[in-house]
């Protein structure tokens, strides 16, 4: 293989050959050709269920293939080339023989074979991308020997569609005589052979290339002078597949039982049934690539793959319903892998409106249908266990629903029905696939039932299929869905039966480290809090594990952040340094980010830790170390965060000032996001001081809050979407609470002022600002905590429209109501009669509205004059104190 350069000079016994830029003498494109399609099709797998596996014959290149393929076919179809002269058919026959040999002594050498497989492994192992285009090529020159050159480019840029108007659909307007087969090859049944080759090696590249290349997009360099690189999208490889198969129909069925009088270079001849069996196994394969190749255009994919299957039906229609011999046993098989293949093209598609079509196309597969009639048996056309496993799929995966998992119960019963009909022949036996898919329908149905009825199917699995072993993805779903609902009794009695059954010989349902996790958080979530008993219990079986991963691990810290008991802390970092140990010759226990989270968690929950500051700084510390060394990674966000929240909530001296340097280390790595400004600002909403005396004095501090508010509606408004940072209804909360624990003069105006920010933030678009009761809450407080005399006038005012904004926005409770009738106690005069009108009025609404809890009680005898407090209370006086309705407090929440 060279160059080809301008200079037409003629070689000595050959003339050059050219394929794409390439020069090649017949002899070189043999091999390539042969060895390209020998090698890939003797590895591609069966897909699905429609692809046979019997290895196709390698295609036998003719030296009368001297010109390139555009000069000897036209661009709307084969044009065979002749010439004349008894000289000319003489060189030509010595040419073959030449050739013929040579490549029998070329297929011979197992070293040449040998490195092409080893390069199509490497390719296939390392993805490397050298490797990958010599294979495109070597596909795009096969297809050139098929289809012509110029046919293939236009296909391979996607210009035009294929030669026929539809799958299978022959255009009348297209002239049929002039697609002859090509002088490459000796026979039509040779060029049906190696077409099918040329289409299984497609559809091996497609599904290569699917997963590896997004879709199967396919990059080709096809023209070496203008360096320009195609983009080939699946759908093309589609239509080129469609184009070698219309080629192949046109060409066989061109003479009547042609493929039948005439055989291959070994005298092997193709019957009508082999050919009508051919036609089944070739549109399968259009099939699958369409159904695999066009998975993100939904509407073409399942176009294409009916429009086979309506071909398939008109061609096979009338032999389906007659005794002819065309029609056998095989062939019924693979007609039901057509119907699944368009049922997979629905399925791969994810879309409702596709999920019913697989299941009509289902139910016509099941309709009973004339069959012809073969030895002493009926032939039967349903659907095999494969099929509704596929259609199974759809039910659980595509848009899950409680309906979608009926019918998937639905179906199982009638593959249930269907084995005791049709005896030992039977082909639609559910296995343990059809379970699973059932099972998976109902837990993400998202059903309150969901589990039971998973629960069912799985008893009736184990009990009625005694041979059918249910795999650990059937027992984790359910547990999934115990746990979602809370029921963690059920979900360990069923791990409990998954290892039980284990044990006593079924070997699938075996648990895995996802059970093992899911039987984890089993045993911590169990309410309210655990004890240390049943904590050590836990660390019992985690120790006890033979394979735990970092998960396992997780889940226990976790457990100990959140237990409440006096130790945790101090339990949870000697897990971590146990499971820092263990990293070292297992990295699949290595702690991350969330390991080191849910440990400060523990420290800050230490309420009676003096120094909890400063033993989360020094574990953060420790995990920078860690990182240093290259044993853990970086510490994150969430690191940071739980970092921050600590030094907020200790009592140390100091503490708010090293969170104010860690905020802003956290700002200059681009680490701070909405949590972190939070965190601040509640340590500036909270701040505490002890006095000399011992007494703790609360105070905040409003002007840095609002500060750190101003910068994340700054982030939020001009920043979009390109950050992390957005204020919500917490942020706006806190500020305002700030403000109300503050000495800050006019702080019911400033609070007041706020709330109205966040109202017009939400306004403007931003959602996670909705006011809500806790806003209007901490406005109220603001006012009833006036402090100056000259500002409560004001303060009332505010008072008084807080409580009317906030019936706007949301729904009050037995706060809003105490603290107004607390801001009623301060800021209006004892004796001004007016002050009676409006706590009267307040009372009786929330008697109404069902919030007289016991603060309501309490702020009314503290406002009240007694008087008014004898008429509105006073009958409900006992010796023991107040008996308040329970109807005047059926919505109150309070402890």
């Amino acid at each position: 293989m060279r160059k080809c350069h301008r200079s037409t000079r003629s070689q000595a016994g050959h003339r050059p050959c050219r394929i794409m830029h390439y020069s090649f003498t017949p002899f070189a494109a043999a091999i390539i050709f042969s060895s390209c399609l020998l090698l890939w099709t003797h590895h591609t797998p069966t897909v699905s269920g429609f692809m046979p596996t019997n290895r196709p014959r390698a295609i036998a290149i003719h030296p009368s293939a001297s010109h390139s393929p555009s000069q000897q076919y036209a661009s709307n179809g084969l044009e065979e080339r002749h010439t004349n002269g008894n000289s000319v058919i003489n060189k030509r026959s010595r040419y073959r023989k030449r050739h013929q040999l040579r490549q029998k002594q070329q297929w011979r050498s197992n070293n040449y074979l040998s490195s092409q497989h080893s390069r199509l492994t490497s390719s296939r192992r390392n993805n490397n991308n050298e490797e990958v285009d010599e294979v495109q090529e070597w596909l795009l020159q096969s297809t050139f020997l098929i289809l012509g050159e110029d046919l293939t480019l236009d296909l391979v840029k996607g210009g035009i569609d294929t030669e026929f108007t539809s799958p299978g659909q022959r255009n009348e307007d297209s002239n049929q005589t002039e697609i002859r087969l090509p002088s490459y090859f000796s026979t039509k049944n040779d060029f049906v052979l190696n077409s099918e080759s040329v289409m299984r090696a497609w559809c091996r590249w497609i599904s290569r290339s699917s997963s590896i290349n997004n879709g199967g997009i396919v990059q080709l360099s096809l023209d070496d002078d203008v360096h320009k690189a195609l983009l080939c999208p699946a759908i093309n490889v589609a239509k080129i597949v469609d184009a070698i198969l219309n080629r192949v129909l046109v060409i066989g069925d061109n003479e009547q039982g042609a493929l039948g009088k005439e055989g291959d270079e070994k005298g092997n001849a193709m019957d009508a049934v082999e050919w009508e069996t051919k036609i089944v196994e070739l549109a399968n394969v259009a099939i699958y690539i369409d159904a695999r190749a066009n998975a993100k255009n939904s509407d073409e994919a399942v176009s294409r793959a009916e429009g086979w299957l309506h071909f398939l039906k008109e061609r096979l229609g009338d032999e389906m319903n007659s005794s002819s011999q065309c029609v056998n046993e095989s062939v019924l098989r693979l007609y039901e892998e057509s119907y699944r293949g368009v049922i997979t093209a629905c399925i791969r598609s994810r879309e409702r409106r596709y999920l019913g079509r697989a299941m009509e196309l289902l139910e016509d597969l099941s309709a009973p249908k004339k069959t012809p009639h073969i030895g002493s048996h009926d032939m039967r056309l349903h659907p095999t266990t494969k099929t509704y496993n596929q259609v199974l799929y759809g039910l659980a995966n595509c848009e899950p629903c409680e309906g979608n998992a009926k019918h998937a119960e639905k179906i199982l019963e009638e593959m249930i029905a269907s084995c005791s009909c049709m005896g030992a022949s039977n082909t639609c036996m559910p296995d343990s696939n059809t379970f699973r898919q059932v099972i998976t329908a109902w837990t993400k149905s998202g059903s309150n039932v969901a589990a039971t009825n998973a629960r069912r199917i799985l008893d009736q699995m184990i009990s009625d299929f005694p041979t059918l072993d249910p795999d650990e993805s059937s027992f984790n779903a359910i547990i999934h869905a115990y746990l979602k609902l809370g029921k963690t009794d059920e979900a360990l009695a069923l791990f409990d039966l998954m290892s039980s059954l284990h044990e006593s010989g079924r070997i699938e349902t075996q648990p895995d480290v996802y059970s093992v996790n899911l039987m984890l958080k089993a045993m911590t979530k169990q309410p309210p809090y655990l004890s240390l008993e049943e904590m050590e219990k836990v660390e019992e079986c985690l120790e006890n594990l033979d394979c735990p991963d970092k998960q396992s691990y997780n889940i226990v810290l976790d457990a100990w952040s959140k237990s409440q008991l006096r130790d945790a802390a101090t339990r949870a970092e000697l897990l971590l340094q146990s499971m820092e140990q263990r990293c070292r010759h297992d990295p699949k226990v290595t702690p991350d980010s969330y390991s080191f989270t849910s440990t400060i968690n523990a420290i800050e929950r230490s309420w009676h830790h003096n120094a909890r500051g400063s033993w989360a700084e020094k574990l953060f510390n420790w995990m920078k170390e860690l990182h240093s060394e290259g044993v853990v990674e970086e510490p994150t966000a969430p690191v940071h965060n739980a970092l921050l929240n600590t030094l907020v909530c200790s009592d140390e001296s100091g503490a708010i000032e090293r969170a104010e340097i860690l905020f802003s280390e956290m700002q200059a790595a681009n680490l701070t996001n909405t949590r972190s400004f939070n965190t601040m600002l509640k340590g500036y909403a909270m701040m505490e001081r002890k006095r000399a005396d011992g007494r703790i004095v609360f105070f905040s501090r409003p002007r840095k809050a609002e500060q750190l508010l101003d910068q994340m509606e700054f982030s939020h408004f001009y920043e979009g979407t390109t950050t992390s940072i957005s204020p919500d209804k917490y942020s706006y909360t806190t500020v305002i609470s700030a403000y109300g624990r503050s000495n800050s003069r006019r702080k019911a105006a400033k609070a007041f002022e706020i709330l109205h920010r966040m109202i017009d933030s939400y306004v403007e678009g931003n959602k996670a600002a909705k006011p809500g009761t806790f806003a209007f809450n901490a406005v109220l407080n603001s006012c009833a905590h006036t402090r100056h005399s000259e500002e409560r006038l004001e303060g009332f005012t505010i008072l008084c429209s807080t409580l009317i904004l906030l019936k706007e926005w949301a729904r009050p409770d037995h706060t809003t109501y105490g603290t107004f009738l607390q801001g009623c106690s301060r800021l209006l005069p004892t004796d001004e009669a007016r002050k009676w009108r409006v706590v009267e009025t307040v009372f009786n609404k929330c008697v109404v509205e069902g919030l007289c809890g016991q603060t309501v009680v309490k702020n009314l005898k503290d406002v009240a004059s007694p008087e008014l407090y004898d008429a509105l209370v006073g009958r409900y006086r006992t010796d023991d104190g107040l008996d308040i309705p329970l109807d005047w407090r059926r919505n109150v929440a309070e402890q």
